[in-house]
């Protein structure tokens, strides 16, 4: 049984938790802004960039909560293997992932660069269709390449939300036991302020 826990490790707890619900707030604004695009982008308001969107969408939710769930459990078991480590770890880390991380645990993002890249293929998207350039409509590539970026877009979208949802929980989880084990009396909580 471990003797103590660390002050900072509850705190990384707390912001894994908070940054966890709080990206849900961009994501929710990014996927209405990826569905009106979508919108944008059918002739017939229901096509196949709605449904591309939205079949990607829950494709996104459905990878993402399987590889935040993945990721969670790993987490967990190198805990319960490495507690010191943990508790170590979390000292200068900037948040649970990044502690994780120097624990031994393996952590998953969707990187900036991802999201980036979403963004400027979306706003080349969008320029093509607001300008009907004709290089697009030419070679037939415009049509591919935008249902493919819709469909990327929502991908992304659905796995970073669900990814941020699984984190968010098995912080929640984690802080509450432990909390548990210190009212209990059974750890200490070092390193406080």
């Amino acid at each position: 049984m471990p003797f103590g826990v660390s002050q900072d490790f509850l705190n990384r707890l707390d912001e894994g938790q908070r940054r966890g619900l709080l990206a849900l707030i961009p994501l929710t604004l990014a996927g209405l802004t990826g569905g009106f695009v979508a919108e944008m982008l059918d002739p017939g308001r229901v096509g196949a960039f709605v449904w591309s969107y939205a079949g990607s969408l829950v494709a996104g939710l459905a990878i993402g909560g399987l590889v935040g769930w993945r990721v969670v459990q790993t987490w967990g078991q190198s805990l319960r293997e490495s507690w010191t480590d943990w508790m170590h770890s979390a000292i200068g880390a900037p948040d649970i992932g990044e502690t994780a991380q120097r624990a031994g645990a393996r952590h998953v993002t969707i990187g900036r660069a991802t999201g980036a890249g979403l963004v400027a293929a979306n706003a080349a998207v969008l320029i093509a269709a607001w300008f009907q350039l004709p290089a697009f409509a030419l070679l037939d590539v415009y049509g591919a390449f935008a249902i493919l970026t819709v469909a990327a877009t929502g991908l992304a979208i659905g796995a970073r939300a669900a990814i941020g949802l699984a984190e968010a929980w098995w912080c929640r989880e984690i802080e509450d036991q432990t909390m548990d084990l210190v009212r209990e009396g059974r750890v200490g909580v070092w390193g406080m302020r």
